[in-house]
């Protein structure tokens, strides 16, 4: 050990050297100052002493002092420490052997603030705010801080001026390029903007307000050259479907119910085999709704023949006793009259409608988004066009789906008067249904997502369509930017599973459209070697209910759920409706629990997925750096 002016001399003998009986003011030697000839200075045991690391090997450090007094000890905890630190020691002990000093502890945003100061200074850049939140972001991630890298992110911060910082160096980490705006794309996800809603929502209105706005200004050929190739992107490999999937029958009505709506309707209409096919749930709901429909009318006329046989008896009275007819006693006399209609506001009635409409919803029929004058002037603008007989019914009656009108007229278009086809594009009730399959060809349904093959081909074919589209330039400007913006994203989309399983699910859910992301913490190869076992998460961002988290763990046959909510109101639905999944699962064969919190923060996608499985990187690493 030495105490020198300006240098370690591991041989030079301790000078001055002197016992006292006070141990706790012992001294060692005398110090002299570089390039002066001051006084020794004394240190003691417990004194600390303040400078910069100069030298630091095996356990050894050099501090040279403010006043360039340089000090050579053995040094017991100096794992935060690099060369070049400014740092405090604490003089533990002072012994013929040499001194032993204690590194006083730093914070560590001045471990690392130092850090950053001598990388910039190795990298001979400038130390200003912007290059140092590129060191801090590189030594965030656990990436090298030297010149290469340091510059490489400020070059392309230049490039590429509207991302962050930490979102370019997450990019240079994970080796993703910044080609179709994958920097963009992953600034989204990051901030929780990347649901494809919007521009799914944008370009469907975008195609449909081209027809509206700009065919008026075309020739009756380029309008209907134009619908033709529109229909043939988005209908391309589709033909007509009439009904061939088996509607819903009243199976899901109890017993009870079923009785009880078949002696409402023996007061009507209904022969044995209805009565026998509504007792048994057999009738499909479609007939069955026909069916209510059609005694609710004769109901309605039985009302009208009460109500004007009380009237005409009332006149006949007030004639028969020559005295005028008081109107308003009359009215009132018609309006306490028992309604017969009334009979079929029942529950069971109501919610028939409702899973009849929910149903109409799911397949996209007519009288679902038309209503009926406008479902009666559709009717009428295909009067001429060579549709066969069976769907021109269904389109009267609003049961085709919007699927089997347009596939349909993709195929006659050819054979049809090109005046009546003009006429048909620029109509709103065209466009109305061509907007509602753009929005269901691009969207998913909860049935949808138990198809493997749908899933399978749904993010490929929408991504084709786009293409096409493209091409037509429809909308320009405004149309292209969000075409662009979905096949990015979709792009991003593959990117994203090359580091992680993601899958990003927009939604058509009844009378709302919203996106659903199911993030997979479970392995790839993890996964493949056993499926039984499964961790995922799924969020979802909901009009009423706010921003949902679902954590599901499957273990075998046992499924753990914890739901995240930002509201309590959304927390108390979920606890009210939870025994019904309950029982589902375990219909299936599946032990279920369930836990339910209040959320504080959402998903975050760089911690729970991009750095899943990544050790933090202590600062002391960053040493070798830029020692080297």
């Amino acid at each position: 050990m030495s105490i020198s002016s300006n240098r370690i001399s591991s041989s030079q003998p301790a000078i001055n050297q002197t016992s006292t009986n006070k141990a706790s003011t012992r001294s060692v030697g005398s110090l002299s100052n570089y390039a002066t000839s001051t006084p020794a200075k004394q240190i003691s045991v417990g004194e600390v002493i303040k400078g910069e690391v100069t030298d630091l090997r095996n356990n050894e450090v050099t501090v040279t002092l403010e006043d360039n007094t340089v000090v050579t000890g053995h040094l017991e905890n100096g794992e935060q420490l690099a060369i070049g630190d400014m740092a405090a020691f604490r003089i533990k002990d002072i012994s013929i052997n040499g001194i032993v000093l204690e590194a006083l502890p730093k914070s560590q945003a001045l471990i690392e603030n130092s850090t950053i100061t001598k990388a910039l200074e190795e990298a001979g850049l400038p130390k200003n705010d912007k290059n140092r939140l590129i060191v801090h972001e590189l030594m965030k991630q656990g990436m090298p801080i030297n010149k290469q890298s340091i510059q490489s992110i400020l070059i392309q911060s230049y490039t590429h001026k509207t991302l962050d910082i930490s979102t370019i160096v997450l990019m240079a980490k994970h080796h993703i390029s910044m080609e179709n705006g994958a920097g963009e794309q992953l600034q989204n996800h990051i901030n929780n903007t990347h649901s494809m809603i919007p521009e799914i929502k944008q370009l469907a209105e975008l195609v449909t307000d081209f027809f509206e706005e700009q065919l008026p200004f075309f020739s009756t050929e380029q309008t209907v050259l134009l619908g033709k190739e529109m229909l043939q992107i988005v209908l391309s490999n589709e033909s007509p479907n009439f009904h061939a999937q088996k509607t819903p029958d009243l199976s899901f009505l109890s017993i009870s119910q079923r009785e009880e709506l078949t002696e409402l309707l023996e007061s009507f209409s209904l022969d044995e085999i209805q009565k026998n096919d509504v007792l048994n749930g057999s009738i499909s709901l479609r007939d069955a709704k026909n069916l209510i429909l059609l005694n609710m009318e004769s109901a309605k006329e039985l009302d009208f023949q009460k109500q004007e046989e009380l009237r005409n008896s009332i006149i006949e009275e007030a004639e028969h006793s020559n005295v005028p007819v008081d109107e308003a006693v009359l009215e009132q006399e018609l309006s306490s009259l028992p309604k017969t209609i009334d009979l079929f506001d029942s529950p069971i009635v109501k919610s028939i409608f409702e899973s009849y409409h929910n149903y109409q919803l799911d397949q996209n029929e007519l009288a679902a988004f038309l209503q009926p004058e406008e479902i009666k002037k559709l009717g009428e603008l295909l009067e001429n066009f060579p549709i066969s007989p069976t769907l021109k019914e269904l389109i009267s009656s609003g049961d085709a789906s919007v699927k089997e009108v347009l596939t349909t007229l993709k195929n006659v278009l050819s054979f049809t008067p090109a005046n009546e086809t003009k006429e048909l594009f620029h109509s709103k009730e065209f466009l109305k249904i061509f907007q509602t399959f753009l929005l269901s060809e691009w969207t998913l349904t909860p049935k949808d997502l138990k198809d493997p093959q749908k899933m399978n081909s749904f993010y490929d074919k929408m991504y084709q369509q786009l293409e096409h589209l493209s091409k037509l330039n429809l909308g320009r400007g405004s149309g292209e930017t969000a075409s662009n913006s979905l096949k990015q994203n979709l792009l991003f989309t593959q990117t994203l599973n090359d580091i992680f399983t993601y899958i990003p699910l927009p939604l058509r859910l009844k009378e709302q459209l919203t996106q659903a992301d199911l993030y997979v913490y479970t392995k790839k190869k993890d996964l493949a070697a056993n499926s039984s076992n499964l961790s995922v998460l799924l969020h979802l961002d909901m009009e009423f209910l706010g921003s949902l988290d679902i954590h599901l763990t499957l273990n075998n046959n046992r499924i753990n759920a914890k739901f995240y909510s930002e509201e309590e109101n959304t927390k108390q639905l979920l606890l009210n409706n939870i025994a019904d999944l309950e029982h589902n699962l375990n219909e299936k064969g599946y032990l279920f629990q369930s836990e339910f919190s209040i959320q504080e923060k959402s998903v975050d996608i760089v911690k729970d997925f991009m750095e899943q499985g990544v050790k933090s990187t202590s600062l002391k690493r960053y040493t070798f750096d830029i020692r080297a």
